[in-house]
């Protein structure tokens, strides 16, 4: 009988904007955030979280929790997604790319002592590939004519797509793996 509201927010392109006045008025019991490195102590620290004892931050992640939260580990990914301006392992924001943390597994208590898994996700942007594919490179890719730079840019397209869906598989058998009850929020950036 008891509802659990949990409300994501990727923080990277806020323009600013607070949280808190969407979080007075839906008032969750967890609060996901993704793109949020550095920030744990100033949630600690806000007037306006006090009713969230429970805060742990992990990377670019944060979870903001009315519940205990007794354990948290890192689902990586199985290996890193290169698109040809990502070849460094970082996107376009500097933020690290695929092959590193994908997601982070929190396990919450509820107050009857039923405990869950929470899974905060935050998989790569495709923003550039997709980008690429504007006015028509998505057409030149498919064509992909032998012995032409279509071939080449075929090969990277195919390559990029193929790697993030491997990434979405690995993610998938790690939930479909878990032993507890499973609640999955956060961006999964899929167009």
């Amino acid at each position: 009988g008891l509802t659990i509201k949990v409300m994501t927010f990727n923080r990277g392109q806020n323009s600013s904007y607070s949280l808190q006045p969407f979080k007075n008025i839906e008032q969750p019991d967890v609060i996901l955030l993704q793109e949020a490195p550095h920030r744990t102590g100033n949630y600690r620290r806000a007037d306006g979280y006090k009713e969230y004892p429970y805060i742990e931050g992990i990377g670019e992640f944060i979870a903001i929790s009315k519940w205990p939260i007794v354990e948290y580990s890192e689902i990586r990914s199985s290996e890193r997604v290169n698109f040809e301006k990502q070849a460094q392992g970082k996107s376009r924001s500097g933020h690290p790319e695929a092959g590193d943390l994908l997601a982070v597994r929190l396990q919450l208590e509820l107050p009857d002592g039923i405990k869950f898994a929470l899974y905060n996700v935050h998989f790569p942007t495709p923003r550039d590939m997709l980008t690429a594919s504007k006015r028509g490179g998505f057409l030149w890719g498919l064509l992909g004519i032998p012995g032409t730079s279509l071939a080449k840019k075929r090969v990277v397209y195919e390559s990029y797509w193929k790697q993030r869906i491997t990434q979405a598989l690995h993610f998938i058998n790690e939930v479909n793996g878990d032993p507890l009850p499973a609640i999955i929020a956060g961006d999964f950036n899929m167009p």
